[in-house]
């Protein structure tokens, strides 16, 4: 028999919630308005300053993963992402976890086990991964009693996706939470947790992010009869998102909120939870407990990690939010964080200028657009600085688009900027002279799985391959196994040639991002050249380039290119 008794007493709750960093931790060379770490740990410190006064209110500040593969920070150092393990421990988080890109590089992968306990100490844990039979680091949860009495039980959830990394193999979150070592956490925290921290490495609107929060709302109500109050921390899909739980039948859940804090250190979610005290009983025996009260978060450009306006110089974002100005707002700690962020960039060489962009090209353009970053890769970088000649197959990549992860932006190119658009060293290959109606049902079955022909999609190729005649499909080390699993249903000679690894006609260069640098140097260091090309329809886009004679810098239009940036 359940019964409640409410008490008047609000205990407050202010979770502050960054995810998906990939290394940008000394902020935005070429977006000025953002700040650094620097700036989230001013905030989180402002915030602690703000309410210390208030005996009833706590701070829990969380991060979702993905530190590593995306800045000069992360993947500069040896081994990689060194300097960002380093950057997130230096902040004053109460819980943080690991991400799919936190595990995918095997020096990576090294570095984190032999470093984390050092690190991190009991804020890192991690729930549903094991490595060699045995989870991947000792801390499976982590329990805190804040300031203000409240009791947090957490635990950490890393998707499914592609299962093993460097041998660590990720288990079914729901099948983790039954079995009999995370039971055992919940028979003995369970009756004495207020607010039980779900932080996944999943994306808010995945279902794997749902099923967990399901199934640790059933575990609560069956073992103590208990809705503990559920706060479902998200991540993964670099968006920002504020949602109401769901339950199985679609209804809303008044315990739980769901919340996923974007990426790149653009953002920092602040959400302000209120709970009221409640009694429970359970098999005669009572318990303390506790039920959301209220909420309150700030949305939109309120969670920006921003404190200045560089058009105007006017105060805006987290400063104003203390009714402080800019200069005021970064605390010793904030500002004593940044100065180890210059040191390390300086010492890396990522403010050196490499080159020069006369136009704006943007990460989600899409192939047929003048500015797209995508079209620049696909009918410049690769024609000039991979293509060979000396085969008698037309040379063809296919190009994932997931691949480009910023924009290149108008003026210098920073050696820093070649991480930040290409982070991944991924070794190029090739699969030997495929039959273009055989390409064309791969791509097409790559981008179209449920022959939803309006969906977007995630392989560009240059242009549709011609029938009967031959391809040298290139591809690289992560995306070759998806080209061939669909081999078997489109080839009618059954094609199974082996991915061979391919050797680019520029010497010395061997992986995407090499390829990227090489174009940049070579290719992108005058500033007051004009990029020209010449162009079909849309659907039949060739790869013919011309700059003076030579063969360069993209399929562009000038025209379309100054009347969309003039």
């Amino acid at each position: 028999m359940l019964t409640l008794s409410l008490i008047l007493t609000i205990k407050e709750l202010h979770l502050i919630q960054v995810s998906d960093l990939h290394g940008w931790i000394g902020g935005h060379r070429h977006e000025l308005n953002y700040g650094d770490l620097g700036t989230i740990e001013s905030y989180v410190g402002r915030v602690r300053e703000n309410i210390s006064k208030n005996i009833d209110a706590t701070t829990f500040f969380v991060d979702g993963g993905d530190i590593c593969e995306g800045t000069g920070f992360s993947d500069g150092t040896n081994p990689r992402c060194m300097y960002g393990f380093q950057a997130l421990s230096n902040l004053s988080l109460d819980l943080t976890t690991v991400g799919n890109h936190d595990l995918g590089s095997l020096e990576t992968f090294n570095y984190f086990l032999e470093n984390t306990e050092q690190l991190f100490g009991p804020r890192m844990i991690t729930t549903n991964i094991q490595f060699n039979g045995q989870p991947l680091i000792k801390n499976r949860f982590k329990y805190d009693v804040k300031p203000n009495g409240l009791r947090i039980l957490s635990f950490a959830f890393l998707y499914m996706g592609d299962h093993t990394y460097n041998g660590a193999e990720v288990i079914n979150q729901t099948l983790t939470i039954r079995t009999p070592e995370i039971q055992q956490i919940i028979d003995e925290y369970g009756p004495k947790t207020d607010v039980l921290v779900l932080n996944c490495h999943i994306a808010s609107r995945e279902k794997e992010s749902n099923e967990v929060f399901w199934e640790m709302r059933k575990q609560f109500k069956a073992k103590f009869n208990y809705e503990v109050p559920i706060i479902l921390i998200t991540a993964h899909s670099h968006q920002t998102h504020t949602y109401d739980c769901l339950l199985e039948d679609g209804s809303k859940d008044a315990n739980c909120y769901n919340t996923e804090a974007g990426c790149y250190g653009r953002n920092v979610m602040h959400v302000v939870y209120g709970y009221s005290d409640i009694e429970y009983t359970f098999n005669g025996a009572t318990y303390k407990g506790m039920k959301m009260a209220s909420r309150f978060y700030f949305n939109g450009f309120n969670n920006q990690v921003s404190y200045i306006d560089y058009n105007t110089g006017k105060d805006t974002g987290l400063a104003a939010r203390f009714n402080k100005s800019a200069a005021k707002f970064e605390t010793d700690r904030g500002i004593e964080l940044r100065k180890q962020f210059q040191k390390w960039e300086t010492d890396l060489g990522l403010n050196k200028v490499i080159g020069y962009s006369k136009y704006k090209y943007m990460k989600r353009g899409l192939i047929a657009e003048g500015n797209s970053m995508q079209r620049l890769w696909m009918y410049s970088v690769y024609p000039n600085v991979v293509y060979r000649d000396d085969s008698d197959a037309i040379q063809y990549a296919v190009s994932n688009t997931g691949s480009i992860r910023d924009n290149m932006f108008i003026g210098p190119i920073f050696r820093d900027d070649i991480y930040t658009i290409m982070p991944f060293p991924n070794f190029i290959y090739y699969f030997p002279k495929m039959l273009g109606e055989e390409v064309n049902c791969v791509v097409d079955k790559l981008n179209y799985p449920n022959n939803d022909p309006s969906s977007n999609p995630k392989f560009l190729v240059p242009y549709r391959a011609e029938e009967g005649k031959y391809y040298d499909v290139l591809s690289d080390d992560y995306n070759y196994p998806r080209l061939a699993e669909y081999f078997a249903p489109c080839s009618k000679r059954g094609y199974n040639e082996q991915h061979k690894v391919y050797t680019p006609k520029t010497v010395g260069v061997t992986s995407t991002d090499q390829v990227l640098k090489y174009f940049v140097e070579n290719y992108m260091q005058n500033p007051d050249k004009k990029l020209y090309g010449v162009s079909k329809s849309n659907s039949d886009l060739v790869s013919e380039f011309m700059w003076s004679g030579f063969i360069i810098c993209g399929l562009i239009v000038a025209s379309v290119v100054l009347a969309i940036w003039k």
